[in-house]
């Protein structure tokens, strides 16, 4: 941590506390009912409307064409307020006040769900299981209309998993299923529920959890996931598909003519990254597009990354290695193999990640079908060793979500953008806001949302994960915007 860094930490720590302590005087509590009176004027001054958060869908009414169950009020938007102080370094603050919203039966029914899932993923983050299911319980208690709330279900069965009640977890998840069949989330989390307390799955059920896994595949008309070492058990580094077929541009090219194909240049930024880089590589060098080169830049890596990837690249041409003369941070390396890529694409691939082997033919694909769009996003899935999904480092909506180091640009535009600033963190959002600015919002897409074709390693060692740079610094810290 530097010095600059440690003063801010400081400072706003110090300004969390004297947050605290002006709730907490006297003055601050007497003036309670003036404020309360304020914001009673104010909500009934102002216009009426209601914003769904929740994301269900509910039949519409013929006569008023609203949807059942809708409330006039300003929806959860004062919880949704409360939250980010929470995750903003107000905790303290923020706390008791979304336990008086959510304990509040004269609060919108919105508010008040609002209220007790911020709640319920607070206590799920800081590992208290027990206070996260009682609250998410809570939450789909308050409007029984909208109890399949989908963020809410996998939220209460994630709870359930770690508290042992697997079987309370499954029938919850499978009732869930009945009215959505084709939602991935779930057949992650029916997977999910076959791992025993201790992480293990018991005999047989590493075929199951496979098998649910691939239902988001063949819904997708993709190729299933196998184990690449049929002798050990399920794990993102036992990955593989059946054979699939290489793609071709067949208007011009005779089947198997992978350099008719434009050139995808991969880059893989590295970095004390041995035990995962070959099952990365491997996800990669069985991609359907077979006109592609990955460029791996090593960050200075204190063990044997350079000797694994130089073996690797020894046995196969389309893999290069370009070595840092001192260690610059991820973004700094990915502008290094910038420099020495050939493709009419680039994309960045993490090296403890596992691509399903047509997903950049996908992205490929799809940036042939829109010719106006200068870069797509695919989704990705956070997984433990297991194959257990997971969130990064708090329940969000779904398990499937967008994966920004899957960012497939069009060269020209890469050569606009001029690469990546060298920052130590959050360099991908940076391009994309950069791109957004340049091209427009619409320009960078999303190719197969809801379809992972990625799985990403859930690891406390990794970047994202340190405690410097943790992700939840994005809401207080050197990641937040």
């Amino acid at each position: 941590m530097t010095r600059e860094h440690a003063r801010l930490l400081d400072y706003a720590r110090s300004l969390e506390k004297r947050y605290a302590e002006t709730l907490a005087s006297t003055s601050w509590r007497a003036l309670e009912p003036a404020r309360w009176l304020s914001r009673r004027i104010k909500r009934r001054n102002s216009p009426k409307v209601f914003t769904p958060r929740l994301g269900v869908a509910t039949a519409a009414s013929p006569a008023s064409g609203k949807a059942d169950g809708q409330e006039e009020s300003q929806g959860g938007a004062m919880a949704l307020r409360l939250d980010d102080k929470l995750w903003g370094g107000f905790s303290a603050a923020a706390l008791p006040e979304l336990q008086a919203l959510a304990s509040d039966g004269d609060r919108p029914k919105s508010q008040r769900m609002e209220a007790f899932f911020a709640l319920a993923r607070w206590s799920h983050s800081h590992g208290d299981m027990e206070a996260a299911l009682a609250a998410v319980q809570s939450m789909r208690k308050v409007d029984k209309r909208k109890s399949g709330v989908m963020r809410a279900i996998l939220l209460e069965a994630d709870c359930l998993m770690r508290l042992g009640r697997a079987e309370e977890a499954r029938a919850l998840l499978e009732e869930a299923q009945t009215r959505r069949p084709q939602n991935g989330d779930l057949h992650l989390a029916l997977a999910n529920c076959l791992l025993g307390p201790d992480g293990v799955a018991p005999p047989g059920a590493d075929a199951v959890r496979l098998d649910r896994i691939n239902r988001i595949y063949a819904g997708a008309g993709l190729a299933p996931l196998t184990l690449h070492d049929p002798a050990r058990p399920l794990g993102i580094d036992n990955l593989a598909t059946l054979p699939v077929a290489p793609e071709t541009a067949p208007e011009t090219a005779s089947e198997g003519d992978a350099a008719a194909l434009p050139k995808i240049s991969v880059i893989m930024p590295v970095y004390a990254a041995a035990e995962t880089l070959r099952f990365a590589l491997r996800g990669l060098l069985a991609q359907s597009w077979g006109n592609l080169e990955i460029v791996i830049a090593d960050d200075f890596s204190p063990d044997d990354t350079v000797a694994v990837a130089e073996a690797i690249a020894a046995e196969d041409a389309r893999v290069k290695v370009v070595r840092q003369t001192e260690n610059g941070g991820s973004y700094a390396a990915r502008n290094a193999a910038l420099r020495v890529v050939t493709g009419d694409f680039v994309t960045t691939h993490d090296a403890d990640d596992w691509s399903h082997p047509q997903k950049l033919a996908l992205q490929a694909r799809f940036m042939a079908e829109n010719p106006d769009v200068q870069g797509c996003f695919s989704d990705w899935v956070r997984v433990a060793p297991n194959m257990r999904a997971g969130w990064l480092f708090r329940p969000w909506g779904g398990y499937s979500s967008k994966n920004m180091s899957s960012i497939f640009l069009r060269r020209a535009a890469m050569e606009a953008l001029g690469g990546w600033d060298p920052v130590r963190v959050g360099g991908d959002t940076d391009l994309l806001r950069r791109a957004e600015a340049i091209f427009g919002k619409e320009a960078i897409q999303r190719a197969l949302p809801g379809t992972p074709l990625a799985f990403a390693l859930h690891a406390e060692r990794s970047l994202t994960r340190a405690s410097a740079t943790h992700v939840r610094t994005m809401l207080h810290g050197v990641r937040r915007e």
